[in-house]
């Protein structure tokens, strides 16, 4: 990931306002995101879903592509500054996606990942993860979300579940023939809360680079990546080597006697600015050659942009097209 968290939780809260802000009242009711014609009854929030399972996958997605243990830690750590960021912007569905992508099989298994921790980032992620509990119907959730100034996008999924209770708890009609009119005052009184959230737009500024970034979001299928998770970490806990499952779905590439770009890091190659190590996300590259730095353009960890755009800008300078 390469932008700040603080940045990427601006731009998914932009991106999930717009889908939570289209919601309309008729797609709320009898239940149509779940009927036979859901795409056509329900259509923004089949999108609200979907975005969700998007982002929860992606989250768990890049944290198990990571091969290093101490890449894969910091990863954990950057996801769970995402969602602070997410929860201080009172976006309560980003921060339910990102903890339920941390919750995935294939994430939550990875103890030595886990374990790497600051205190801070954990204590951060109990946090959250207690706020957002689906105990006693969200009980907790639910006490923080009335004491919250708008603009806020809650947690679509305990709505859509207050919904699906009074759908399936009353009766349409009363045993007179009668129209349970209550049943359909307890619907408004949803649907108006829902209301609520939706007419409080953010203020933040868009950056399109980063929106396009998270709108395209590379997501693993859920089995590759319980693959890959056993293959970072064994079923105990320690390394796995498995050399039958390809770090991509599509399989390991061809070794040719031309390729340059399978040897492995070392100092006479690449070399990394130790002093800032500590402090970024991703280590700064100081110096490397030419096949090395080319190497790091579509690096398969994480994608600096930084780098790339230095890069861009430089790269007549110490090389040519033809190489």
């Amino acid at each position: 990931m390469t932008y700040s968290p603080v940045e990427i939780a601006r731009q998914l809260t932009l991106i999930e306002y717009r889908l939570f802000a289209a919601i309309k009242p008729s797609e709320c009711v009898s239940q149509h995101w779940m009927s036979k014609k859901k795409e056509e009854l329900a259509p923004n929030i089949l999108k609200m879903i979907s975005r969700f399972n998007e982002v929860s996958n992606w989250v768990a997605s890049e944290i198990v592509k990571c091969t290093d243990l101490d890449q894969r830690t910091k990863t954990l750590k950057f996801v769970i500054d995402i969602a602070e960021n997410c929860d201080k912007l009172n976006n309560f569905n980003a921060v339910m996606e990102i903890i339920s992508g941390l919750h995935s099989s294939s994430v939550f298994r990875l103890k030595q990942s886990w374990a790497g921790l600051p205190k801070k980032s954990v204590a951060a992620y109990e946090e959250m993860h207690a706020k957002m509990s689906r105990d006693k119907s969200y009980k907790l959730f639910r006490e923080a979300l009335r004491n919250v100034n708008p603009p806020c996008i809650p947690y679509l999924g305990m709505y859509l579940t207050d919904l699906t209770f009074i759908e399936e708890g009353n009766p349409d009609n009363l045993p007179d023939g009668s129209i349970n009119f209550t049943k359909r005052q307890r619907l408004s009184e949803v649907i108006a809360e829902i209301q609520t959230y939706q007419n409080t737009p953010y203020f933040l500024r868009e950056l399109t680079f980063v929106r396009d970034y998270l709108y395209n979001v590379e997501a693993l299928p859920e089995e590759q990546c319980y693959k890959l998770s056993l293959k970072r970490e064994g079923r105990r806990g320690t390394q796995a080597v498995d050399t039958d499952t390809p770090d991509l779905p599509f399989g390991d590439l061809e070794k040719k006697s031309s390729y340059v770009f399978d040897k492995p890091d070392s100092d006479s190659n690449i070399k990394f600015d130790k002093k800032q190590a500590e402090f970024e996300t991703y280590p700064t590259i100081s110096a490397g050659t030419n096949i090395k730095l080319i190497e790091r353009l579509t690096y398969h960890e994480y994608q600096d942009m930084e780098f790339l755009w230095a890069f861009l800008m430089t790269y007549q300078t110490f090389s040519n097209a033809g190489e």
